[in-house]
């Protein structure tokens, strides 16, 4: 077991345990500029949270990312669960949201966390002020949702 660390309401907190919530073993995947890093943190991690946009081209790469996790699984790493698929960017304002979010739901047998990070201008301000939205702005809806999420995560692979 390893000791991992989370940010929970503004304040770091330790967790025991096979896997960590923004910690050293569980990755949220992303394709940025050097999708090596994105890769060798596959191979490193134990689990993955895969953030997914509630847009048609989001749900469109989200096949592909399985595609490398499950070859990341045959070949380096057979240890690597996805613990789910996090909506994110949800406005439940558009039909276009509502129905992508139920497509994602039916887009195979992941688990869709049922925490949803809806669209936020305080989570864009945040990483631009270099913190977490949870020490950003603790008391918004948004900073409850990643919390919400913690829980979540942790509740389900206690």
């Amino acid at each position: 077991m390893q000791v991992c660390s989370a940010v929970v309401g503004g304040t770091v907190q330790s967790q025991r345990s096979t896997f960590g919530v923004w910690g050293s073993n569980v990755g949220t995947v992303w394709k940025g500029t050097d999708e090596s890093t994105d890769d060798h943190a596959l191979v490193a991690a134990h689990g993955v949270i895969i953030p997914v946009q509630t847009q048609y081209y989001a749900l469109k790469g989200v096949a592909a990312l399985l595609k490398i996790i499950k070859t990341v699984q045959t070949r380096l790493n057979p240890n690597l669960k996805v613990l789910g698929l996090l909506p994110t960017f949800y406005d439940s304002r558009t039909i276009l949201a509502r129905d992508m979010l139920d497509s994602l739901k039916d887009l195979g047998d992941h688990q869709v966390f049922d925490t949803v990070i809806r669209q936020s201008v305080k989570i864009g301000e945040a990483p631009t002020a270099g913190v977490p939205i949870t020490v950003y702005e603790p008391r918004s809806d948004a900073a409850k949702s990643f919390v919400d999420l913690a829980k979540e995560v942790i509740g389900a692979h206690k």
